[in-house]
């Protein structure tokens, strides 16, 4: 027979879920708030609680002792009867504060996620104006520059190219393979879709570290598996058997080896500016890669 509690987790399906929200009227589920929280109030103390007579009270936990679920139970102690909730009640509410939290949750991100789509269209139309006629070619070479990691000249459209870069790899770390697909749609031209394309294809290999960088908690393991990378980078080909153990980790040790062998010369603002455009703008992680790269 299964204990008590896991007993109860069974019950509590969909079905019984949906039920017992059918049932809680706002004045019904007054009085399962009032006891939450392992509450127990006799008669008076719980019309107190929820705002009620003690007559309209006995209304309502009549309505209780008929529904086909359990939600309430009791015990008298002296010359009182004390009222609370049943193990089946409790985690009827912890699933159905879960099941807010999860659908705030969701609510914010997709919010974040419209106003990130919105800030790229944004940025587009910015270089368009900016540019005009010319604004493709533009925005193909300064995609070229970012791909081939060549000097980036400070200019307005360069800020431009560098937010919606940053911009599309935001998005990205909320699902890579759906988003991916939408940014490319807001580009018409086949040669900027096949140039962006290949940005995110570099950019990938970043993922997991910016996913665990996410953890405030995993933040210095990842500065000592980056500080690996970097080292072995800078190794003979012998060293490549000894790499680090990273989800997509030969990937990344050749992409950061790539961008190695292009920026170590740079000095150490300029290392950091080239890895916030792979790094989402991730500060942290940008000028821990400038301080380990240029020796500082």
């Amino acid at each position: 027979m299964l204990p008590e509690e896991d007993l109860y987790q069974e019950i509590l399906d969909e079905v019984c879920k949906q039920k017992i929200s059918d049932f809680l009227t706002k004045s019904r589920r007054d009085v399962i708030k009032a006891l939450a929280g392992n509450k127990k109030l006799n008669h008076g103390e719980l019309a107190l609680a929820v705002g009620t007579s003690v007559a309209s009270l006995s209304n309502r936990l009549v309505k209780f002792d008929e529904f086909e679920y359990k939600l309430l139970d009791s015990e008298s102690e002296g010359k009182f009867r004390y009222y609370y909730l049943t193990e089946l009640c409790k985690k009827y509410l912890e699933s159905s504060n879960r099941d807010q939290a999860t659908q705030e949750s969701a609510k914010i991100l997709q919010h974040e996620v419209l106003q990130l789509k919105q800030r790229l269209k944004d940025l587009l139309e910015e270089f368009k104006n900016l540019y005009e006629d010319d604004w493709e070619i533009k925005l193909d070479d300064a995609l070229i520059a970012r791909i081939e990691c060549q000097e980036i000249e400070n200019s307005e459209g360069e800020r431009l190219v560098d937010d919606f870069i940053i911009g599309i790899e935001k998005l990205l770390l909320y699902d890579y393979d759906n988003y991916s697909i939408i940014v490319l749609q807001m580009l018409q031209n086949n040669i900027l879709r096949a140039r962006v394309a290949r940005f995110m294809e570099q950019y990938e290999a970043f993922l997991p570290i910016l996913e665990a960088g996410n953890d405030g908690e995993n933040l210095m393991h990842i500065f000592g598996q980056l500080a690996d990378i970097v080292k072995l980078c800078r190794r003979s080909e012998e060293s490549m058997a000894e790499r680090v153990g990273i989800p997509g980790e030969d990937t990344l040790y050749s992409k950061i080896g790539y961008i190695l062998g292009k920026v170590e010369h740079l000095d150490k603002q300029s290392i950091n500016d080239w890895f916030m455009r792979y790094m989402a703008g991730n500060k942290a992680l940008s000028a821990f890669m400038a301080q380990i790269i240029s020796n500082d």
